[in-house]
């Protein structure tokens, strides 16, 4: 989550309904809980929430996800080599380890302590690919450290890390660009850029299905707010992280 206001192109006090944006919180990392715990004590129980921006639409987590993973159907799709290359060695992806297998299709099993989220999109674009895997390496999808690029499936590997993939739809990240491990314009920066901390306008008194922090269950048109569209634009600094980070 972000600190609010703090850090990035977000304005504090946009409204967007009867929810304000207090700021751009970018990657969370392993201060989620810390954060999360702060965040209920300034605002309340229910009474924040984190949400992503896609043009004028505030959503929640599962509209993210759409986007984060038509970015790797957009590249796999277009990239017969590198699909080839991906069925034809692994027999599964992970990301953070090697139980991440377990979650198959399904973005909300979580078993590794830190979210895991580019090895289930690339799993779930095979399936709409009328693909699978045929090959015998358990495939790390990251990019592999200093000077281990050309060991096997490196390249591989490289290519489908959230943090090296273009995003599809550049012109929809926000601006200024977040900064962290991940490169400009990447699936990675759409995901970080694009999410807001945000609070109730008017404070609620108890958690209700909409307040949830995720934000999987509102979306709010903002007719306020006005967008650079231009390719770059000047980068934030991102200090903090986000709850469904797979990174500290």
């Amino acid at each position: 989550m972000r600190h609010g206001g703090a850090h990035g192109g977000g304005r504090d006090g946009e409204t967007s309904g009867r929810w304000v944006t207090v700021g751009r919180p970018g990657r969370l990392g392993r201060r989620r809980d810390e954060l999360f715990a702060r965040w209920t004590q300034e605002y309340g129980p229910g009474n924040w929430r984190l949400a992503w921006r896609t043009g004028p639409v505030c959503h929640g987590l599962h509209g993210a996800l759409a986007l984060y993973e038509d970015a790797y159907f957009t590249a796999l799709s277009q990239n017969r080599k590198l699909l080839d290359t991906l069925v034809g060695c692994a027999r599964d992806v992970y990301d953070e380890a090697e139980q991440d297998t377990a979650s198959g299709l399904d973005y909300a099993v979580q078993s590794s302590p830190a979210t895991h989220l580019q090895d289930i999109a690339v799993r779930r674009v095979l399936v709409r690919l009328g693909r699978w895997f045929e090959g015998d390496a358990l495939l790390r999808v990251r990019a592999p450290g200093e000077g281990e690029m050309d060991a096997p499936h490196g390249r591989a590997r490289a290519a489908l890390d959230s943090g090296r993939l273009p995003f599809h739809r550049p012109d929809l990240i926000v601006r200024p660009l977040l900064t962290g491990w991940w490169q400009p314009l990447s699936v990675e920066c759409f995901y970080q850029s694009n999410k807001l901390l945000q609070r109730q306008a008017a404070p609620k008194t108890s958690c209700s299905p909409s307040a949830r922090p995720d934000g999987t269950d509102s979306v709010t048109y903002d007719r306020s707010v006005t967008y650079d569209r231009t390719e770059r634009g000047t980068e934030g600094h991102d200090p903090v992280g986000d709850p469904y980070d797979r990174r500290p």
